[in-house]
């Protein structure tokens, strides 16, 4: 049986070197049982970290935090399914505000979240997110190994790792569990903390609870740092100071020039005269109230023992009883009579014992009930996913599949649902896009942006790493090479040009007219090497090898062309589009310089 532990939250935010008096992208939430058998969620303690400029962020990340707190209270099921739920639902809202305000650049964030339940506290994170619980010296961090803790987050966006808060519908949520003990800290932090101090610092500036110096140490270490942090200290419960409210946020975020003062005091350090003036009203308050509930107690006793029956022929016994002493009768005649009010309370106890045996059996089995509901669902769901997977019609993949969409998702709803359910949706959707046809890209990036006024680029063409593009406005071809990972181009250096050829260059005495198009000929027929070719809107024609350089061809049969738009090559042939003809014209290679009569396609 786990031991309950009473906890203690503290927390510090500086910006611009200023320290706030309270944060809120921060929040603290506790809420009880709604049914005195009901199954309390433990304490959550939220911290949303955003990305980028931080201008205009403190509403957003009391919605986000808000939306937090209430799907996870909301929610039923064990704490890291509502925990998964509570951030899905951050993300979504995000993604619709992205999507409502399209025209400025979206709003991303990462978000650490912990709840702590008896003796155990459940992490759950995403984005750019940090947390660490302290053991004596012993300083453990959550994620252990994250891309957001090891670069800057526009690098680990563009490096395809897990998204933030409010990128796209899609999250990945990283979550942990661990127990505690008494004396045990948990740090909430942004990721900016791991780049500043050592995990076994952490550990070294919270080893005294009760030391005034540990806010101004703090204050020094991030005093030209934008940072909010909030540490959680496990108590024994005779050691509580204060209890957590449901739910208590820590105050405004990010502007010391608006940030008021939090509605609820948070002491890191020794108490003001306003707190302890507070504290006797409240101790004054609760003593009168306590005197006034005891009088009123002993009245409703005196009450009910007069309503209770029996109670007059109990008296009536007593006073016989004593009579019968003083006169010294027999010890028969001094015998007990039954005392209906222990018939009464017996009668209490049983109906309580029987209405509790009824609502546990009740509540089993529907249980047993939702249990074998949610099993056969699952059942259900799978053998549909296989049955999709062994068709070959297409169609019929396509409808058992939106059969097991609409039973999976009677499933994600019950109170049982956890990682099974997930695994099944990650299933269902990959199986979804395979019959559909549909790859998903998660990250586009970008080669080369074409940005000279008067640019029209029209034309790409892949060799190996080589990669050409023809730039009709300007009259350019253009090389690069791509990297040894085939996710960007080289720098070749300011000494190696990335045009090839442009309108204008002269070529054997020729000068080259605005470019029409271009192709990759590939060995053929006729053709024993493949290289690339360039025409003009006159008909000629140029050929580069990256081995042998650039060379004009002969014009031949190609000087009757009249509006020749656009080329192509096949097996070794070249396909020339006569725009005013209104012909496709087939060239042989002959000697590979295409100066043959050609035939219409």
């Amino acid at each position: 049986m786990s031991t309950e532990l009473v906890t203690r939250a503290e927390r510090l935010a500086v910006v611009d070197g200023v320290t706030l008096g309270g944060v809120a992208n921060i929040l603290i939430g506790e809420q009880v049982a709604r049914l005195p058998f009901g199954r309390a969620r433990g304490r959550l303690y939220v911290l949303v970290e955003p990305i980028g400029d931080r201008t205009g962020w403190e509403g957003l990340c009391r919605e986000i935090t808000q939306a937090v707190h209430d799907e996870y209270y909301d929610s039923s099921g064990t704490v890291t399914a509502g925990l998964r739920r509570a951030l899905e639902r951050a993300n979504s809202l995000l993604c619709d505000m992205n999507a409502a305000e399209a025209r400025r650049a979206p709003r991303l964030a990462g978000i650490s979240a912990v709840v702590i339940k008896g003796n155990a506290a459940f992490i759950a994170q995403t984005g750019p997110a940090l947390v660490y619980v302290v053991r004596g010296e012993t300083t453990t961090r959550y994620p252990e190994d994250s891309p957001w803790l090891d670069m800057s987050p526009r690098q680990a966006m563009e490096e395809g790792y897990a998204p933030p808060v409010g990128l796209r519908p899609e999250l990945s949520v990283d979550l942990f569990r661990t127990d505690l003990k008494v004396g045990d800290r948990v740090v909430l932090a942004e990721s900016v903390v791991s780049s500043t101090i050592e995990e076994d610092e952490v550990a070294e500036l919270l080893a005294d609870d009760d030391d005034p110096d540990t806010t101004a140490r703090l204050r020094e270490l991030f005093a030209d740092r934008d940072v909010s942090l909030l540490v959680v200290r496990a108590e024994a419960p005779e050691n509580a100071r204060e209890p957590v409210g449901r739910p208590r946020r820590l105050g405004p975020i990010l502007d010391a020039s608006e940030a008021p003062t939090p509605s609820v005091p948070v002491r890191m350090g020794g108490d003001r005269p306003a707190d302890r003036s507070a504290r006797g009203a409240f101790q004054y308050v609760g003593e009168t109230a306590a005197r006034g509930g005891a009088a009123l107690a002993e009245q409703g006793r005196a009450i009910w023992r007069r309503m209770l029956p029996g109670s007059d022929r109990t008296r009536a016994a007593r006073a016989k009883r004593r009579r019968s002493s003083v006169l010294g009768q027999a010890p028969r005649a001094a015998g007990v009579l039954t005392d209906d009010r222990l018939v009464l309370v017996g009668m209490l106890i049983g109906i309580g014992v029987l209405a509790l045996a009824i609502y546990a059996g009740v509540r089993w089995q529907s249980r047993r009930i939702e249990a074998s509901r949610y099993a056969q669902s699952i059942e259900a769901v799978q053998a549909k996913l296989r049955e999709s997977q062994e068709t070959t019609d297409g169609e019929t993949a396509r409808t058992l599949l939106r059969e097991a969409e609409v039973v999976l998702a009677r499933a994600v709803d019950s109170r049982l649902a956890g990682d099974e359910t997930s695994e099944l949706e990650r299933q269902l959707g990959d199986q979804l896009d395979a019959v559909d046809r549909v790859v998903r890209l998660y990250w586009l990036p970008v080669l080369k942006e074409f940005s000279d006024p008067g640019s029209a680029p029209t034309d790409v063409l892949i060799h190996g790493i080589d990669l050409y593009s023809l730039d009709t406005g300007l009259g350019r071809v253009y090389k690069h090479l791509f990297n040894p990972l085939l996710d960007g181009l080289q720098d070749l250096g300011v000494d190696v040009p990335d045009i090839l050829l442009r309108t204008g260059d002269v070529r054997d005495e020729a000068t080259l007219g605005p470019l029409a198009g271009m192709t990759w000929m590939a060995p053929g027929p006729g053709r024993e090497w493949g290289s690339l070719l360039v025409m003009d809107e006159q008909g000629q024609l140029l050929e580069y090898e990256p081995s042998a350089g650039i060379k004009m061809l002969g014009t031949g049969a190609r000087a009757s062309l009249q509006e020749p738009r656009s080329i192509a090559g096949f097996e070794g042939r070249l396909l020339i589009l006569d725009a005013r003809a209104n012909q496709i014209l087939v060239y042989e290679p002959g000697s590979g310089a295409y100066e043959t009569e050609p035939r219409p396609y």
